[in-house]
């Protein structure tokens, strides 16, 4: 009967196996039979530490304890085996590796969450791996209760069945099959060798398995006819919300939009930085905004094939994680040079990477190597005292002549000299101060009146703004906001900040733009890396250095964003601020200058799917309890007769009727009787005839059990009715404790 109960085993395991791999594009199949093989092999393993045990040496403790630790080493050595084939690496399953362990599968939920389709194809190697781990588990568990030492080998052992099922069912379900009836004809197969083996004793046994065989029949059909009972393509973790996606173009308004610190990626770096997406680089009557060429390539900018690319005091390599975040455009640390991990991309003059077919989603990773400089302030006022003519784009300017509405439809194009030329500089004045950004031209004019070059006009527009302004997420909508900002409201976010210093830069000659994506975020508690939420999202300036290329200065306040943990004195127009300290996961949180409206996909999706769940229900609700009954039925007439009796007892002592104890049967049925409880009183009726009677009659019938069961419960309230139902449960009594 074991050989047969393990070839059973085997079998359904195999099935189980095939169908998580029919979760997963190239699925990694010889792995996951590997599992079910450890599986199968733990069970004979554990057979055989029980087998020739009698009775009475299983409850001895001289053979107990020395059963019990060579199954706790069968269980480790067989999960760990297990773990190993499906792919979790070695080093993460000892004590040392359990933050990368941890790290790991905190990345695969995040693949796994939001909306995907199978044959699951994500790049996640984590979020792959745990798509289909629930198997070791299942099978590992199924071997444990079906084959653990000490156990009655004669009694069918149900609860591993329904664990080694339900392994099969969960992959099942998630991804129909295109035959499923020949699948659940495979299945009912090894369920009858595994409850009956070679003799089927009972007409109940044949009545069950043929009523599940032909219950499956139109489900089975419904599932071939391509209506599947469960929205897959819409299931999601629990609790896990579809991603978020960005529209970087500022609306210098109120911030309306929901942030609830919803982790967007995390990225594993050197050094913390700013994390680019989008660059805005023309400013267009009243506000800044991608021009339609996508910048243009200032000389001797790095990228793929102009500029150094392999100085390693430049460049900087980062690893980004995708969870919570929907994106067409690849996260940088700087300016791309290269990327890899993705399948196609494009990349605009401007450094702005597009993917080339879907956007990056959670569970996506890749990594980049990028141009990201930091150089000291001395090499900065060097490289910005006089500006070369092919930068003239990025001191160009669209401004409104006023604030009506046709003025901004057609605003004023202007090219301003570049910072170190004095030609055009009197002529360039008149035109702004013939504009609606006058006054601002003038503020700018003011504030650098005494640089001797970009960088230091740069750092005293950025300290001007970090000490005149004020932090305020809910400036009032104007139609020219920036220069609102500037002369009239003086409170603002990073929108407002960014926006105005690179404004300012280009009518005194300094090549600038905007940059949009996120700060450093929240460091990782292993300091490998940062996490960075949706109150990260952000906007900076840009400002262009000869020989150096495009650096990052953050003009907005510190108590918005702390700025000691980015890459040096240029990161934020501090002279010589090289900062020192470390920044906190409240300094983290209070970064809620989002420059983006975010965009959900969709709201939450439900923890699992509901027919899913009510399926799962009704399988426990009509499947076990017969089941039980079987497993009752096939006892010897003793031996349940025995579990009856006490399951009534303490169903009287529960429930009040036998306060005196187990020998007051009559009392109990008199009770009854008078309180007009006639099913339950004559259930007791029968025990007592049966167990204290002259001529002991048959014992009573599991539907007088359920009767009575039924007539106690009535008149009581929802939490006695559940307490009833766990002590008097469906199918069969429960099993109890064995008397010495």
């Amino acid at each position: 009967m074991t050989a047969l109960r393990l070839s059973a085993f085997a079998a359904i395991g195999l099935l189980a196996a095939l169908q998580w791999a029919s979760l997963l594009t190239d699925p990694p199949t010889l792995r996951l039979l590997g599992i079910v093989a450890v599986a199968t092999l733990l069970g004979w393993a554990l057979g055989r530490i029980g087998s020739g045990s009698d009775p009475e040496s299983r409850s001895r403790p001289s053979t107990r304890w020395p059963r019990a630790l060579a199954t706790v080493a069968l269980v480790a050595i067989a999960t760990t085996g297990a773990l190993l084939l499906l792919g979790v690496p070695l080093a993460t399953l000892s004590p040392s590796g359990w933050d990368r362990l941890a790290a790991g599968v905190d990345d695969g939920l995040a693949g796994l969450g939001g909306s995907f389709d199978y044959p699951f194809g994500g790049t996640g190697e984590w979020a792959r791996l745990l798509l289909v781990a629930t198997i070791v588990p299942l099978t590992i568990a199924a071997a444990i209760l079906t084959f653990r030492p000490g156990r009655d080998p004669a009694r069918v052992p149900i609860a591993g069945l329904i664990v080694l099922v339900a392994a099969f069912a969960i992959p099942a379900v998630a991804r129909p099959t295109a035959a499923p009836l020949l699948w659940g004809g495979a299945l009912l197969v090894p369920i009858v060798v595994w409850l009956w083996g070679g003799r089927v004793r009972t007409a109940a046994a044949l009545a069950l398995v043929g009523g599940f065989g032909v219950a499956a029949v139109p489900v089975a059909s419904g599932l071939a006819a391509g209506s599947s009972a469960v929205d897959y393509e819409s299931w999601a973790l629990p609790g896990v919300e579809r991603g978020i996606t960005f529209d970087w173009e500022p609306s210098y308004g109120p911030i309306d939009w929901p942030r609830t610190g919803r982790v967007l990626f995390r990225v594993h770096a050197e050094r913390p930085s700013f994390w680019r997406v989008d660059v805005l680089d023309e400013f267009y009557a009243d506000g800044w905004r991608r021009s339609g060429a996508g910048g243009e390539a200032a000389p001797a900018e790095p990228g793929p094939t102009v500029g150094p690319v392999s100085d390693p005091d430049r460049t900087v390599s980062a690893w980004f994680s995708i969870r919570d975040l929907v994106s067409p455009l690849l996260i940088s640390p700087g300016t791309p040079l290269a990327f890899d991990g993705v399948d196609g991309s494009d990349r605009d003059r401007d450094g702005t990477t597009h993917v080339d077919e879907q956007p990056l989603r959670a569970g996506e990773s890749y990594s980049v190597t990028a141009w990201a400089p930091d150089p000291q302030p001395s090499v900065l006022r060097a490289a910005s005292r006089r500006y070369r003519r092919p930068l003239r784009s990025y001191t160009r300017l669209a401004l409104a002549e006023d604030a009506s509405l046709e003025s901004i439809a057609a605003p004023a194009h202007l090219d301003l000299p570049l910072f170190g030329h004095q030609r055009g500089v009197e002529r360039a004045r008149r035109r702004l101060a013939e504009t609606a950004y006058g006054r601002v031209a003038r503020l700018a004019e003011q504030l650098t009146a005494d640089a001797s070059d970009g960088y230091g006009a740069a750092l005293a527009i950025s300290n001007h703004l970090r000490r005149s302004y004020d932090y305020d997420e809910r400036p009032p909508s104007r139609r020219l906001p920036l220069r609102a900002f500037l002369l009239r409201d003086e409170i603002g976010y990073c929108q407002q900040f960014s926006g105005a210093m690179a404004l300012m830069l280009r009518m005194v000659g300094v090549p600038a733009r905007v940059a949009t994506g996120f700060a450093p975020g929240t460091p990782l508690a292993n300091g490998r890396g940062y996490e960075v939420t949706d109150l990260d999202a952000h906007s900076w300036v840009e400002v262009y250095f000869n020989g150096i290329g495009w650096l990052p200065f953050d003009p907005t306040p510190p108590t918005a964003v702390a700025p000691d943990d980015v890459r040096g004195a240029a990161a934020f127009g501090v002279a010589g601020d090289r900062g020192g300290g470390e920044r906190g996961s409240k300094a983290s949180s209070e970064q809620a200058d989002a420059a983006p409206v975010q965009r959900p996909d969709g709201g939450v999706d439900p923890p699992v799917p509901p027919l899913g769940v009510l399926a799962a229900l009704a399988a426990v609700v009509v499947g076990v309890p017969p089941l039980r009954s079987l497993r009752h039925r096939r006892l010897a007439p003793a031996e349940a007769a025995e579990r009856e009796a006490e399951e009534l007892r303490r169903v009287l002592r529960a429930t009040g009727w036998a306060r005196e104890g187990s020998a007051t049967l009559l009392i109990a049925e008199d009770r009854l009787r008078r309180a007009r409880h006639r099913e339950a009183a004559s259930y007791v009726r029968r025990f007592r005839d049966r167990l204290y009677g002259a001529e002991p009659g048959a014992r009573p019938t599991l539907a007088e059990r359920r009767s009575a069961r039924r007539d106690l419960a009535a008149g009581n309230g929802f939490r006695d009715r559940l307490r009833l139902l766990a002590a008097m449960p469906p199918g069969a009594p429960l099993r109890g404790k064995r008397r010495s």
